[in-house]
């Protein structure tokens, strides 16, 4: 399951970059905005494997009321990114893989999983970077 949660990742971090493709480098506001661009359809790659009892979204505005496995932090984030090998995109919600595992995206695609119970316990153990918050 946890090999499948990184596919998953992984086809995230591929729409991402195509939606960056389009729009000078930046990375869409949210996974909704994939679903509506049609580069990802909503589905089972928005949940991960490893809780099946999740519910499935069937729209964009499922996926904007929180019906994901996943949570993105990829708003505002661009694919030139100087530190896009660590900087993370988006991982697995807490409680995923019974809270021992976690998979990350990172800008540059690539998907990583390190045993830890929380996204701040996997950044200080690989040294991996969240984006800055965003001013409002």
């Amino acid at each position: 399951r946890r090999v499948n949660c990184a596919a998953n990742l992984k086809q995230l971090g591929m729409a991402c970059l195509m939606y960056s493709g389009e729009h000078q480098g930046a990375f869409p506001p949210d996974l909704a905005t994939l679903a509506e661009a049609q580069l990802l359809p909503v589905g089972k790659v928005y949940c991960c494997p490893s809780r099946p009892a999740d519910p499935v979204p069937a729209s964009a505005a499922d996926l904007r009321a929180g019906k994901c496995g996943y949570i993105y932090v990829g708003a505002g984030l661009r694919d030139d990114d100087a530190e896009a090998t660590r900087r993370i995109v988006a991982y697995d919600r807490p409680g995923n893989h019974d809270g021992k595992w976690l998979n990350a995206l990172f800008v540059d695609g690539h998907v990583e999983g390190v045993a830890a119970r929380s996204i701040e316990d996997a950044c200080q153990q690989k040294g991996w970077l969240l984006p800055k918050p965003q001013a409002k």
